[in-house]
């Protein structure tokens, strides 16, 4: 039975992103993905013009395996600022299990912007359930600054524990995004 087209297409790109998370995007090789594919080199250019092409749509879907991560367990948390909080602990603990597609998704040549509006092309879930979750906390749609601050102030925690510059206890981590969230929003 032949292969469906779509079947290669997203084994290739699982592939890159498996590739990325054990190894790091700079490992990203087309010869490796296509031979644990079991297709020939010039087999992904069909599907992807060029190898740019290719590592967008594997960025994208590590974009949104981050966004799934970044929401994990908190879909029945009612409290909008305890769901933040989960949420910025979530981001702190993919940075730390996941360093690779971290730096990847926001360090690399290969990083998508993040863009503060919402349009067609929008596709960091993640950052727009971070500012949805902001949103319902202040009742208001204008909330830049305090976005790009309490993702900065959790990037920053990620960062360190991603490059093991600083090794924090989870408790604590979660203790110092709640008193920054408590800061940014007294009511």
């Amino acid at each position: 039975m032949p292969r469906k087209p779509t079947d290669l297409k997203e084994r290739l790109i699982n592939q890159g992103l498996q590739l990325i998370r054990k190894r790091g995007i700079s490992a990203l090789s087309m010869r490796e993905i296509t031979k644990k594919c079991g297709v020939s080199h010039s087999s992904v250019y069909r599907y992807f013009p060029h190898k740019s092409d290719y590592i967008n749509e594997v960025m994208n879907q590590g974009s949104i395996y981050f966004g799934k991560f970044l929401v994990e367990n908190i879909e029945n948390v009612e409290n909008y600022k305890l769901r933040l909080e989960l949420m910025g602990i979530n981001f702190i603990d993919f940075a730390k299990v996941e360093t690779n597609l971290f730096n990847a998704l926001f360090f690399s040549n290969q990083s998508q912007e993040i863009k503060l509006e919402k349009g067609e092309d929008f596709k960091f879930l993640a950052y727009q359930e971070f500012v949805a979750t902001i949103q319902k906390i202040v009742n208001r749609e204008e909330v830049d600054t305090e976005v790009v601050h309490l993702w900065s102030y959790i990037m920053g925690f990620a960062v360190l524990v991603a490059n093991h510059d600083l090794s924090m206890d989870k408790q604590w981590i979660q203790k110092n995004i709640h008193q920054m969230i408590e800061v940014y929003f007294k009511h």
